[in-house]
């Protein structure tokens, strides 16, 4: 595993360095670091943890709020008659709950990252221009400070949702926006 992680980061750092080296200076547009594709059975998978390459500086960075570094966590989710697993990490405090869901091709039955839209059941169902391939954002009207944004990409399927103090309302569709682009780029 180190090996194979040792050999796709000298190939990515190669592929940069000969990127800078063209006559024109425009290289190809690369993925982040954290979406760069691992050499596993599916291709797709990451060079990173489970947090989708999110740390706790880049929370902070985010949110304006140390809540450490993120607790690996999995689960399952239904939408209509699709269900699938995920992995990921919270980030939380008293204050402050942040959680990131990330849902890989190797997650769905049929081995394809699946785009669903979420119900809303609870919430408003908006859509979000210009992240991923499709993303929406989910939340209430009332005073809560609480949202969820959808994801999807041909890498995974991207949830995060937070809940944060009530002056914070207005900000949560930014934060999450923040979060997920480390992820899809």
């Amino acid at each position: 595993m180190m090996r194979t992680l040792g050999l796709v980061t000298a190939a990515a750092l190669l592929t940069v360095g000969l990127a800078a080296c063209t006559e024109t200076g425009d290289g190809p547009d690369l993925p982040p670091a954290a979406s760069v594709p691992a050499d596993d059975d599916q291709g797709t998978r990451p060079v990173d943890d489970e947090c989708g390459g999110i740390t706790g500086a880049d929370i902070e960075s985010i949110v304006g709020h140390d809540l450490g570094e993120g607790e690996p966590d999995s689960g399952t989710v239904t939408v209509n008659d699709l269900t699938y697993s995920t992995t990921g990490c919270d980030w939380e405090d008293d204050d402050w709950e942040i959680d990131l869901d990330l849902s890989y091709a190797e997650h769905f039955d049929d081995d394809t990252v699946q785009c669903v839209e979420p119900l809303g059941i609870g919430g408003e169902v908006t859509p979000v221009e210009g992240l991923g391939n499709e993303a929406w954002w989910v939340h209430d009207d009332d005073d809560d400070a609480e949202g969820e944004l959808f994801v999807c990409s041909d890498l995974a399927m991207v949830g995060v949702k937070i809940e944060a103090p009530a002056d914070q309302r207005d900000a949560l569709q930014g934060y999450a926006e923040e979060i997920a682009r480390i992820v899809v780029g």
